[in-house]
């Protein structure tokens, strides 16, 4: 009987104090990655650059945007990536066009600044 206590208290708790501890270490990782993601979303992103960028596309200042006012601004502006994060060539109107309607979360084929905005910030947390 008394080895089997030893035996057991060598053997579980170890066991119950390793399958805490990887817990508490896949825990920290995920809290840990979803900082990171936090921070390389908002790095150097402002209200007001993003604000400046909606106005870049919305130059009819209808207070919305199309895909092919995207398409347009982005091919106009290069400088429009450090915020989109497109990662493609300007002139593929194609990827420009898939990038909005993954912002366009309604379907409707037009993006309100708030629906920009969040769309935006949303992609890059990705």
């Amino acid at each position: 009987w008394m080895v089997f206590q030893i035996v057991l208290k060598l053997m579980a708790v170890p066991l119950f104090v390793g399958l805490f501890v990887e817990r508490v270490i896949h825990e920290a990782r995920k809290v840990d990655l979803s900082s990171r993601k936090h921070a390389i979303a908002m790095n150097e992103v402002t209200f007001d650059h993003v604000r400046a960028t909606f106005e870049k596309i919305d130059r009819s200042r209808s207070c919305h945007i199309t895909a092919a006012d995207l398409v347009e601004a982005y091919a106009r502006n290069p400088e429009m990536e450090s915020l989109l994060r497109i990662g493609v060539d300007s002139n593929d109107s194609a990827v420009v066009e898939d990038y909005f309607r993954t912002l366009d979360h309604r379907s409707s084929g037009m993006l309100t600044f708030s629906e920009f905005a969040f769309g935006v910030l949303e992609h890059r947390c990705k």
